[in-house]
């Protein structure tokens, strides 16, 4: 957020087709986490987080940062019995990935993809006000 404010032009992130300003990725954050919050995502929640697209894995991050949940990475190829013990120690609400991974246990599925991420309205994040 600041450096959108301070250096909203420059360069935050390269990907293969094109670069994202700062202003532009302050933008996709807030637009996923507004997107993340409705789907019920809430401060510390546990979610298990895989993507094996660089750009969708940095916003939603970022997102699940700025909602303040916490995000633990998950690798595709991890094997099975550390996925379980993952669960087990954690107990994560959600598992946020761009495919459908196969999990030996029930776990809320979120999808998000570059089709969802580009069909979401601009809009500022929300925070929750203390309760």
């Amino acid at each position: 957020s600041f450096q959108a404010k301070s250096n909203p032009k420059k360069i935050a992130i390269y990907t293969k087709n094109s670069t994202i300003s700062f202003f532009e990725l302050e933008e996709y954050v807030c637009k996923t986490a507004n997107y993340l919050k409705n789907q019920n995502i809430k401060p510390k929640d546990v979610v298990l987080h895989y993507f094996d697209d660089e750009f969708l894995l940095a916003v939603t991050m970022l997102a699940l940062a700025r909602i303040g949940a916490c995000l633990v990475s998950i690798s595709k190829n991890r094997p099975k019995n550390q996925l379980n013990e993952i669960y087990n120690l954690l107990n994560p609400k959600y598992i946020l990935s761009n495919i459908d991974i196969k999990l030996d246990f029930k776990l809320k599925k979120l999808i998000f993809t570059n089709e969802i991420l580009n069909s979401l309205e601009n809009s500022i994040y929300e925070y929750e006000k203390d309760a």
